[in-house]
């Protein structure tokens, strides 16, 4: 028997969502992994170090944050079997769409798969790349390909999801930290008003 959602056999292969129900305990794990620690390690920072932190390293401190999260988020994937990185790619993790080693297909698509290799290269790309613009328009590419993929009968291969994915992974990164950063910004500015 197959999941219908993802097509793996339902019996040991299937670890989509829809098989896996997860518990409110683990769903508040993930949201507080997610969403607070960056924002915690950030405000630390920044109250260390002041605006400069802003200006140099707020790129750098939030992609390291990622990468952390990636991999427990991996790691836990692979102890308790239960697909957070799908979770936090919001992933439909169809087989057809996923790469494969000896007949074991991954746990997420190879779109999914490219950005969660293309986080852990963002910290290169940051260094060489010093240009906001640039990490927007490197997102272009998954956004033509899927909105292709999606309203017309063009189907993209594994390679090119795998592609457009690692490139918007530059683009998730920057607007994932820049959305912490508008937060601390937020918080100290409210902070102001109450000291």
């Amino acid at each position: 028997m197959y999941c219908t959602s993802c097509g793996r056999k339902i019996n040991n292969e299937c670890k989509c969502l829809s098989y896996i129900k997860l518990s409110k305990l683990e769903k508040v794990f993930l949201y507080l992994l997610i969403f607070i620690l960056p924002m915690l390690i950030n405000v630390v920072i920044f109250y260390l170090h002041g605006i400069n932190y802003i200006k140099n390293t707020y790129l750098f401190i939030g992609v390291f944050t990622l990468i952390i999260i990636m991999s427990v988020l991996l790691i836990f994937s692979f102890i308790i079997k239960k697909n957070y990185l799908a979770i936090f790619f919001n992933c439909h993790q169809k087989v057809t769409r996923s790469f494969r080693i000896k007949d074991k297909y991954f746990i997420i698509c190879a779109r999914c798969t490219g950005i969660l290799v293309g986080i852990y290269f963002c910290p290169f790309i940051f260094y060489f790349i010093d240009n906001y613009i640039y990490y927007l328009l490197m997102g272009l590419p998954l956004i033509i390909d899927g909105t292709l993929q999606h309203l017309t009968k063009y189907n993209s291969n594994n390679i090119k999801r795998f592609t457009t994915g690692f490139l918007f992974s530059t683009s998730f990164v920057f607007l994932f930290n820049f959305s912490q950063l508008l937060l601390l910004l937020l918080c100290n500015y409210l902070t102001s008003f109450i000291i």
